[in-house]
């Protein structure tokens, strides 16, 4: 059995990885935890996973964990758009995936697994349509998030000159069952409880048991010093937000959120965390950024990986229907099944 240690396996993408990779007998799950992570979106496969609670900014206690290893998926990663975050977001996405990178190619890993985001390849001109050899381009609209994991990937690169087998799988925007008040899935609460704006740009959308597919496919294929767009389909926000307002019975957004009413939109949202304690999902930078027409090409992965994308009218179908079941059941989380 290969061992395969997964970072971010509590958190969205990265249990949807470890539940796909548990299925598969070939493979041993080891993933790291703190303390008091929540265990809620692992399911029935949480018992299956061998856990080690760890930090990838604690280098000593990583060394004793990356040795007994065969391969790495990192998928943990901070993404915030929250000025106070910066710093150890710069941490975690950056010195954490050197410390990770360094470990791998002192223990010869067989393969690193580096999941990356299609922020790191910068915003470029509106309607251009990026590929895998578009590379970061200093520019208004991009996000400090973007750059973090930017300079994460220039890690993941080092470390592919000093030995270390390494793929970089770029998402677009993901969408799943999740927790309901965090990262993308918190979109589906916020359109239930009656959001009436929506941005003016356009984005890749992808469903997460794709990505998580895609993570499957790229540890069994004699593959390296790859990079791969992971990307379903592109669309405008309104559309996206239409979509999904329409699945869960609600009237879609009907404002676009530029110039004064932007600033008053970023603004209040920032009033409503206030009140809420939820997390922000408006801010100044992620309002530029999500006002930008961003255009995928997913062509490569589909070649190199065989890949066939769920269609994203089908995703929100099924996540519309794991939150209305969640809220009936008052838990504050979903799962989609990997079927």
């Amino acid at each position: 059995m290969k061992r395969i240690l997964i970072t971010g396996a509590t958190g969205f993408l990265g249990s949807y990885i470890a539940r796909t990779l548990v299925e598969d007998e070939r493979y041993q799950v080891l993933a790291l935890r703190r303390s008091n992570s929540r265990l809620d979106l692992l399911g029935n496969v949480r018992d299956a996973v061998t856990w080690y609670e760890a930090d990838i900014l604690d280098v000593a206690t990583l060394d004793g964990i990356v040795q007994n290893c065969d391969m790495i998926i990192h998928s943990a990663a901070i993404i915030s758009f929250q000025r106070k975050d910066f710093g150890q977001m710069h941490r975690v996405n950056v010195d954490g995936t050197a410390n990770l990178v360094n470990l791998a190619t002192y223990h010869g890993i067989e393969k690193f697994v580096y999941i990356s985001s299609i922020a790191a390849l910068g915003r470029h001109a509106p309607g251009k349509v990026i590929t895998e050899q578009d590379s970061w381009a200093d520019g208004p609209f991009n996000t400090r998030y973007g750059l973090s994991k930017h300079k994460g990937e220039l890690e993941v690169w080092r470390g592919q000159t000093e030995g270390l087998p390494t793929i970089i799988l770029n998402p677009s925007l993901i969408l799943g069952a999740g927790y309901w008040h965090h990262g993308t899935p918190g979109i589906f609460d916020r359109i239930a409880a009656g959001t009436r704006f929506f941005p003016g740009g356009s984005n890749g959308v992808v469903d997460v048991r794709d990505v998580a597919k895609a993570v499957k496919i790229a540890i069994e294929k004699n593959l390296s010093a790859q990079r791969l767009i992971i990307s379903g389909e592109n669309l405008t926000y309104r559309d996206l937000l239409h979509y999904i307002a329409q699945a869960l019975g609600q009237k879609g957004p009907a404002f676009e959120v530029s110039g004064f009413l932007g600033a008053l939109a970023w603004r209040a949202d920032w009033l409503k965390s206030l009140m809420t304690r939820r997390e922000r999902l408006l801010t100044r930078e992620s309002l530029r950024s999500i006002s930008h027409n961003s255009l995928y090409d997913n062509t490569k992965s589909r070649e190199l990986l065989g890949l066939t994308y769920r269609g994203i009218r089908e995703t929100i179908t099924a996540t519309a229907h794991a939150y209305k079941t969640a809220v009936l059941q008052k838990k504050d989380f979903g799962l989609l099944s990997l079927d």
